[in-house]
């Protein structure tokens, strides 16, 4: 605001002289005062005719000379008259006192005016001449004539004098009468020192004190709000929903008020001020006023506004990452080539619809299905038709169950159907149904027809890798009667003899290597995961080749069994201490030690939670050497073999932090070279074998592992969500850390350099607000990455 030039108090006491000189002038137009020129004029006349009177009466008396000495005499004793002259009737110049007869002006008028008067002399009745005054002159009146007027010259004289009289005098008594000398001098100066605004207001809201921090804010000077009422301020409620203000509220109720938002424009500047106000009352309770305060909370409220909107921008940021998490989940179930459930998604899915089918006592069937003559097509039309071929298939799987049953790919050209809630009848005339539109599919012109077993709980069966492998027994007789056709397990000859390389004829009554729950094997996973996610998908990766390896060359049960295997063999990874399990170069002979440590844990783990021998013979004796082996004679399964090779396999063709992975040439080329030693010879070629036939399908399978990393990339994002909605710091921390640790193992290096600057914001204690942001962008980067991925 602009500041006045002229001090209150000189305005005020221009104003009471004003006033006084107003109140003379108005008495002046009543006639209070009186008018000198009229009074001047007035004695005039009388003299002139107290001369002509004696003048009348001595002209008939005395001569000539006479009536001139009393005429000098009149006008020697009034200086104000000039001349006198006395004149006939017939204008004959008779007598003259100074030089009246040439200064004379009125000749012909014969008029009397202010300055020179005409009286008659009479004699007798009659008039014998006339009696001529001139006098000083005396004014026209006007403008000129009021300077000598007293009301005027009482005016001037009043507007001086009482101008400066009153100045000195109010500021005399408004210096006593001020509220803020009511408070001592080092109270005020304690006031003074306040970052915040604070006034103090009466009972009718008028200002009557100001720190200098509110002086500031306002850009008035205390004269200038000492008397305004606080409400006529430019000060208002951030809400102004019927919000009164605090003040009025103090006074009028006596409530005190404290952090009110309030918004103002001073200085064509927008604020924001938390207000807090109290009554002011004294010692019997009497309301007097209010006293508030005032903070300038102007940037912490813009910083509250940009960090919302930012919360909101990371609220939206993380939904979608949330989605695509959510689409890359469903991805990691689904086999790449087929789009089907994957063989471990369905495993997981069978558990708990066994778990409920034998609890609430509920009908469950499943059955296999292979493609008749698969090898054939896969020899004469490649590799590409091949796969056509199974998609077709698995296309007509899933066109021809219901929303509730499962597809699987089992493994090659096999696939696997869950039905709950169906009886083995119900499932038969499915799997019947399902024969028959393979077998007028034609894929590619060509003719496909498909073997299918079929069985349900009620067939005895202790554990899902029964189920199946009692539907495997129906495929295998299946195929012996001559292919493209169903057969149900209770139709089979309990004594039939089968191929024990292709399944198994025991009895599994008492045997328990089948009880694994997959649902426990599950829950380790994503606990190592969590740990290390590159140790999670390098034992998914080895259980897939264990499974590719082993189809063939054992049952269906054991196949189940290694596959455990592969994904538990590096299980004892979860205790090892991240400075080991994330470093980045070369373990020393001490960590290699720990690492072999928590092996054995991992061996413990296995054997405690499943207690399942074959399972525990596979995974310990996997660590040993084929040369240990034959030098010891010892008895060591084919599972145990594969997975041996399986990890080694996968380990030199996966990167690593301290150094590159081998092509898969190079390692075969390696595994050549340690056969005999480190690897069964046999199983070396027939393994190399298995890779280089379904080198294609395996390569997809990298892909949904990159799926796999961006989920746990986005899984880590999302945990960071939370933290930061928490305002967890620690655990921002520590998530940002596992994440640039994730990102760095997979090449990630705009998601390692984002992860590394939040972790500089978070050691340096930057703002939160300089953090959501920073993670914005990183979860910008991910998306992006997530999206390029799920269009693969």
């Amino acid at each position: 605001m602009v500041k006045s030039a002229i001090s209150p108090i000189a305005r005020i006491s221009f104003g009471l002289v004003g006033l006084a000189v107003s109140i003379i002038l108005f008495s002046s137009f009543l006639g209070i005062f009186s008018d000198k020129r009229t009074e001047k004029i007035e004695v005039r006349k009388l003299i002139c005719e107290s001369v002509a009177i004696s003048f009348s009466s001595m002209a008939n008396q005395i001569d000539a000379d006479s009536l001139q000495q009393h005429l000098r005499d009149v006008t020697s004793r009034y200086p104000d008259i000039l001349s006198i002259g006395v004149r006939k009737s017939d204008s004959t110049k008779v007598i003259e006192v100074g030089d009246h007869f040439s200064n004379w002006s009125q000749n012909k008028t014969q008029k009397s005016n202010p300055d020179e008067i005409i009286l008659p002399i009479h004699s007798g009745q009659d008039v014998w001449g006339h009696l001529e005054f001139r006098f000083t002159a005396i004014g026209k009146g006007g403008l000129s004539s009021l300077a000598g007027r007293s009301e005027v010259v009482l005016g001037v004289l009043f507007f001086s004098v009482g101008f400066l009289s009153f100045y000195i005098y109010l500021r005399f008594v408004l210096r006593e009468l001020n509220p803020q000398r009511v408070i001592p001098s080092r109270v005020k100066d304690a006031l003074d020192t306040l970052a915040e605004g604070l006034i103090v207001v009466d009972k009718k809201e008028r200002i009557v004190l100001a720190n200098t921090a509110f002086q500031q804010v306002t850009g008035m000077e205390s004269e200038q709000l000492i008397g305004k009422t606080a409400s006529s301020l430019t000060i208002r409620p951030a809400d102004s929903n019927g919000i009164e203000a605090p003040w009025r509220t103090a006074i009028q109720h006596g409530s005190t008020l404290q952090n009110l938002l309030m918004k103002s424009t001073f200085n064509h500047q927008k604020s924001t001020f938390s207000v807090s106000c109290a009554p002011i009352l004294d010692e019997k309770g009497r309301n007097h006023g209010a006293i508030a305060s005032f903070e300038n909370v102007t940037q912490l409220e813009n910083k509250k506004n940009q960090l919302q909107q930012m919360l909101n921008e990371l609220d939206a940021s993380t939904d979608e990452i949330r989605r695509q998490n959510r689409e890359l989940e469903f991805l990691a179930t689904r086999d790449p080539l087929t789009g089907c459930m994957n063989r471990r998604s369905f495993f997981k899915r069978f558990d708990s619809y066994f778990a409920k089918s034998k609890s609430n006592d509920e009908p469950l069937s499943a059955f296999m299905v292979d493609i008749d003559h698969f090898k054939s097509i896969n020899d004469n039309y490649g590799h590409g038709t091949g796969d056509d071929v199974l998609k077709a298939v698995a296309n007509t799987l899933e066109s021809n169950v219901r929303e509730s049953d499962v597809v699987s790919r089992y493994g090659g050209e096999e696939f696997s159907v869950l039905l709950p809630a169906t009886t083995i009848s119900e499932a038969e005339a499915v799997a019947e149904g399902i024969r028959q539109a393979i077998e007028v599919l034609k894929p590619e012109g060509l003719n496909v027809t498909a073997s299918l077993g079929v069985s349900a709980v009620c067939q005895g069966a202790l554990s899902p890798p029964d189920l199946l492998e009692q539907a495997d027994k129906c495929l295998y007789v299946a195929k012996r009667n001559g292919r493209n056709q169903v057969v149900r397990f209770d139709t089979v000859p309990k004594d039939l003899e089968v191929d024990e390389s292709k399944i198994s004829r025991t009895k599994e009554n008492e045997d328990v290597d089948s009880q694994i729950p997959f649902h426990a094997v599950t829950a380790l996973i994503s606990a190592l995961a969590y740990r290390d996610h590159e140790t999670a998908n390098h034992s998914r990766r080895v259980a897939d080749l264990c499974v590719a390896v082993a189809e063939g060359l054992l049952p269906m049960k054991d196949c189940y069994v290694l596959e455990i295997a592969g994904l538990l063999h590096d299980i004892g990874k979860i205790g090892v201490p991240d400075s080991i399990l994330l470093k980045p170069g070369q373990l020393s002979e001490q960590e290699w030690s720990a690492i072999k440590h928590h092996e054995r844990i991992g061996i413990e783990l296995i054997n405690t939670t499943f207690s399942c021998p074959k399972l525990l013979e596979i995974v310990e004796n996997s660590l040993l050497s084929f040369e240990q082996i034959r030098r010891d004679s010892l008895n060591v399964s084919l599972g145990a073999r594969i997975l041996s090779i399986a990890d080694a396999f996968d380990s030199m063709t996966s990167d690593r932090p301290y150094r590159q992975k081998l092509s898969n040439a190079d390692a075969f080329q390696e595994m050549k070279k340690n056969s005999g030693k480190q690897f069964d010879p046999e199983l070396v070629e027939k393994f190399i074998q298995i890779v280089r036939i379904r080198g294609d399908e395996l390569g997809q399978s990298k892909i949904n592992v990159s799926k796999e990393a961006a989920l746990s990339i986005g899984l880590q994002i999302e945990r960071l969500s939370n933290a930061i909605d928490k305002r967890d710091m620690d655990g921002i921390s520590a998530i940002t850390a596992r994440l640039e640790e994730t990102a760095a193992v997979h090449g990630a290096s705009l998601v390692v350099s984002k992860a590394k600057e939040i972790n500089s914001e978070l050691e340096n204690e930057a703002e939160l607000y300089e953090i959501i942001c920073s993670t914005n962008e990183l979860l910008d980067i991910c998306r992006t990455a997530q999206h390029a991925l799920l269009q693969v």
